[in-house]
């Protein structure tokens, strides 16, 4: 129902209606037409002196309705625009201003203000959706051939994924697929070309997956050794032999152990006065000893740990060192670093690294390799 029309004023035209000022002792209230219609008004105090100029201004102020009459509403129509009930979940949603937006912001599906065609398109895109989610499932499964990556291609267009929202979806189904390959611990070679044809065919490169599961590439790398499939460097910083192939080249710190040593000791001695000056003279001396109070590990030297079919060599800046398997008695794996332990060395070299069980796995499998 229309609210009560406040005390209004009728011009010597008749044209324009105006608002009567409200008079007070002290001060005057004009209600000024600040919104859109005659029934919103927003008191302003003025002073009694300055009355004179709001009336006069009141009089030369056109009356602009903003509201549209509309038998609906009982003659006027909402002033955020006119609302319907949604075909779906039933709530009233009002009317966008950009006929793009005719989705429901409750339910998601098309909304009353959504036109055939636009409904349409909506459907066909849910559908193709639903089908890129059936496509990626046969993916993360291990289902995946060749016609399989040339409809998710076909469909891909279809769905019309946003690229984040796209990457996020295929990454998330290469990673499971990772994951269930890796289960046992070996991958075959069959599984690793596999895995590596599908890196590109859903848009993925190596940064975003390091960046989104930085420990699977390092799971995928030890399995696949186990599995028999030794990576190769194909410009290595090492000088290799005749037959020898580079298969690793990672940065690395040489480290050695340093004993932490302190001073303990103490003073012997007496004094005696000299005279009532109040000066006193001491003598003695003092003894003591250097103490081990434990041991800490230290960089001695840094460089490139290279791993090769035949032999470790780090590459420092002070000091190379050559670790042949025919040498080799065992290896102490640490989560960040590895010592190798010679036949011909009193000093097992230890040496920091990303991961220390990627470099044991392929030193195990090179040197069995070479034997």
């Amino acid at each position: 129902m229309r609210p009560a029309e406040p005390e209004q004023l009728l011009d010597q035209t008749g044209s324009h209606m105006r608002h009567r000022p409200k008079e007070h002792p002290r001060a005057a209230v004009a209600c000024l037409p600040l919104r859109c219609c005659d029934h919103m008004r927003q008191p302003v105090s003025v002073s009694r002196k300055n009355m004179k100029l709001v009336r006069e201004s009141l009089d030369q102020m056109p009356y602009r309705p903003r509201c549209l009459p509309s038998e609906s509403r009982g003659g006027y129509v909402s002033l955020f625009g006119p609302k319907a009930p949604c075909p779906h979940c039933g709530r009233n949603v009002r009317k966008p201003r950009d006929a793009k937006d005719f989705t429901c912001p409750h339910c998601g599906q098309p909304g009353p203000w959504a036109s055939g065609d636009q409904i349409e398109a909506w459907e066909k895109e849910r559908q193709a959706r639903a089908r890129y989610d059936q496509l990626l499932a046969q993916v993360s499964n291990g289902d995946a051939g060749a016609s399989v990556m040339g409809d998710l291609r076909n469909v891909q267009h279809e769905a019309a994924y946003a690229p984040d929202e796209l990457k996020k979806l295929n990454l998330g189904a290469w990673l499971k697929y990772v994951s269930l390959a890796v289960s046992d611990d070996i991958v075959t070679p069959e599984e690793d070309s596999h895995i590596g044809a599908l890196v590109p065919a859903l848009g993925l490169t190596p940064e975003d997956i390091q960046a989104a599961n930085p420990e699977i590439l390092d799971h995928l790398l030890i399995a696949s050794i186990n599995g028999g499939v030794l990576p190769e460097v194909s410009s290595p910083s090492l000088m290799a032999k005749k037959g020898e192939i580079v298969h690793l080249e990672w940065p690395a710190d040489l480290m050695k152990e340093v004993t932490l040593r302190e001073f303990r000791g103490g003073y012997q001695g007496f004094s005696f006065p000299i005279g009532k000056s109040g000066i006193r003279y001491r003598v003695g001396g003092a003894r003591g000893h250097s103490v081990v109070t434990g041991t800490e590990i230290q960089v001695a030297d840094n460089g490139v740990l290279c791993v090769s079919s035949q032999r470790t060599v780090f590459l420092g800046a002070r000091k190379t060192i050559e670790l042949p398997y025919a040498k080799l008695v065992n290896l102490t794996v640490y989560k960040d670093g590895v010592q190798f332990h010679q036949s011909n060395r009193q000093t097992a070299p230890l040496f920091r690294l990303r991961n220390g069980e990627v470099v044991a796995a392929l030193v195990n499998a090179a040197a069995h390799r070479s034997a």
